[in-house]
């Protein structure tokens, strides 16, 4: 069974993140971090996706998303 080939284009879309963090300092040496950032779209995006699964066969799908999420960050640093 071959593989489909994909075609993905988008518009470029601007986004808005806030973020919060913590420190805590383990020792003089070292420090762990923890953070969340969450991401808010300020419009949507138009996106165009082209399948192609057999030679001759192409699914065109127009599309709008508006991608948001939230991230955790950890972090860990030993300073020499």
């Amino acid at each position: 069974q071959p593989n489909p080939d994909y075609l993905f284009e988008g518009d470029a879309y601007w986004n808005l993140g806030l973020s919060a963090g913590l420190a805590y300092q383990v020792s003089d040496r070292s420090v762990f971090q923890f953070s969340l950032v969450h991401e808010f779209p300020l419009g949507p995006t138009q996106d165009r996706v082209n399948l192609e699964f057999l030679p001759g066969f192409v699914v065109d799908l127009d599309t709008a998303i508006e991608p948001q999420g939230t991230m955790a960050l950890v972090g860990f640093s030993w300073y020499l």
